[in-house]
């Protein structure tokens, strides 16, 4: 979809509302004529026209404006036929109709292919990239950044009814050579992989992909040479990637090169995240090659009360008793010896509870029914309760029993993403809107939490 169609048709509608705003306060005005503005044929059009939202009297008569003969307007129909043909693929595939903020993303997708997706955890991306990879031919790749949240990828897709193939390094030798068999023989609409199955095997997996998903692209950042990759996948070539890194240093003698890059045919590339400030220089690669940056997201869409206490153990056992379940537990690194500790407590208060380090579904169905209170790990970015799990009918409370922090220059800095993935495990988008979630968490440093405090602010 050429961007300058939509400007075109764009301005239009706001003249529209321009004129009907002055004609609201009831001037007797006369008709006004203007040469080359009907949005179709470019022709005269009159005030009137304008102020219903139709064009000229030479191309429009009467009905929809797009069962006319089309011709400024047709990329518009088209673009408003995409809109339609989604809403019922996403409906049928999910069962659920579109939210107005994934219809934002798919419009973006309609008139930039390429576009980074960043919003709070629970927004629906997920549910939304794997709709979008139903819509879009060919074959698709998602890069995740654990296997948990690739397994359930995998189940999402496969309930759409979609050919989906995931490969990861807890399967046995048998399953692991099964499938990786069914890779070399592209026997699949879906292919789900880890980043750091990407890093480490890039060779078995290239090709051209029609679209590439990036589920949490802060993994991908770590690894500033699996920008490249994705790249290739998509069909940008070496050449061209190494013509953008000079680009990007300063030398503006290929923007003409670029420009050619960005408008040829490709596959798409869609990362998304719920926080991101980039880290490396790598990624102003895809602003040069794509025509898109990542960027840090502004958005509050979050359904939270947060509540702070002091670190105590009899406080921590006080609260998870009146809470009852749907439970996340966190500790610190400071306080993660604590943890046998707390599990004794919570035994001798007949709480059931499971520390959890690697994906298993049988714990987390257990968890949606009730057996499993209380779900425990380490707050840290890449723990699997952190990420991936989406259980909005269960997942209620968030507790910290330590400041989640990192350590720079001696500085302990309250980590303000895992904090964000983390309560994004219990407000999380639905049906009926997004779900509401509370976070405790119980203080033991106070310079960490102040950072923490100040950056939620």
């Amino acid at each position: 979809m050429e961007r300058n169609v939509l400007l075109k048709a764009g301005r239009y509608v706001i003249f529209k509302f321009r004129l009907k705003s002055i004609i609201s306060m009831k001037y007797e005005i006369p008709s006004i004529y203007y040469t080359n503005a009907c949005p179709n044929c470019y022709g005269e059009v009159s005030s009137e026209e304008m102020y219903k939202g139709v064009p000229c009297k030479k191309c429009y008569k009467e009905g929809n404006i797009c069962n006319i003969k089309l011709k400024g307007l047709k990329e518009y129909c088209e673009f408003l036929e995409e809109i339609k043909k989604f809403k019922e693929v996403f409906r049928e595939k999910t069962g659920k109709r579109i939210y107005p903020l994934q219809l934002s993303w798919f419009k973006k997708f309609l008139i930039s292919k390429s576009f980074s997706l960043i919003a709070p955890t629970g927004s629906g991306k997920t549910t939304f990239s794997i709709a979008l990879s139903s819509y879009i031919k060919g074959k698709k790749l998602f890069v995740v950044p654990t296997t948990l949240l690739g397994e359930d990828i995998e189940r999402r897709a496969k309930e759409m009814g979609l050919n989906v193939l995931l490969i990861h390094s807890k399967l046995s030798k048998e399953e692991r050579e099964k499938r990786e068999e069914l890779l070399r023989r592209k026997d699949f609409e879906i292919l789900i992989i880890t980043s750091s199955f990407l890093a480490k095997n890039f060779n078995k997996i290239k090709g051209f992909y029609s679209a590439v998903f990036v589920d949490d692209v802060d993994s991908i950042l770590k690894q500033s040479r699996s920008i490249d990759k994705l790249l290739m996948l998509i069909g940008i070539k070496k050449e061209e990637i190494e013509k953008a890194e000079l680009y990007v240093k300063g030398e503006r003698k290929f923007e003409k090169f670029l420009e050619k890059v960005r408008k040829r045919k490709k596959g798409s590339l869609i990362v998304s995240s719920a926080t991101t400030k980039p880290k490396t220089n790598r990624v102003s690669l895809l602003y040069a090659l794509l025509g898109f940056t990542i960027g840090k997201n502004e958005s509050s869409m979050v359904n939270l009360e947060e509540f702070y206490e002091r670190l105590e153990e009899k406080k921590l056992i006080e609260v998870i008793k009146i809470l009852e379940d749907g439970i996340f537990l966190f500790f610190s690194i400071k306080q993660k010896d604590k943890i046998r500790r707390v599990e004794e407590l919570l035994k001798e208060g007949g709480i059931s509870f499971y520390e959890y380090e690697k994906a298993n579904r049988e714990v987390l169905e257990k968890f949606r029914n009730g057996e499993i209170k209380v779900l425990i790990g380490l707050s840290f970015r890449n723990n699997p309760i952190v990420r991936g799990i989406d259980i909005p009918e269960k997942a209620k409370y968030v507790l910290f029993y330590g400041v989640p922090y990192i350590e720079i220059e001696g500085k302990k800095i309250g980590d303000i993403t895992t904090y964000i993935q983390a309560v994004g495990r219990v407000s999380r988008m639905y049906s009926g809107g997004i779900t509401k979630g509370i976070s405790i968490v119980f203080v033991d440093e106070e310079e960490a939490f102040s950072s923490l405090r100040n950056r939620i602010r």
